[in-house]
């Protein structure tokens, strides 16, 4: 194997924490900008393979 089974295991904790990311960000802004949150998320699908 390529990588470490560390290094391996922090790319999986990366693109867990991309992917996580935006739902705790949305729950931590206030309600007024929450739905422009929203739209720029929609807009930034994160691709995750």
């Amino acid at each position: 194997m390529s990588h470490p089974a560390g290094e391996k295991r922090a790319i999986t904790k990366n693109i867990l924490a991309k992917s996580l990311t935006p739902v705790i960000g949305i729950r931590q802004i206030p309600i007024v900008p929450r739905s422009i949150a929203l739209n720029n998320c929609a807009k930034q699908q994160p691709v995750i393979v």
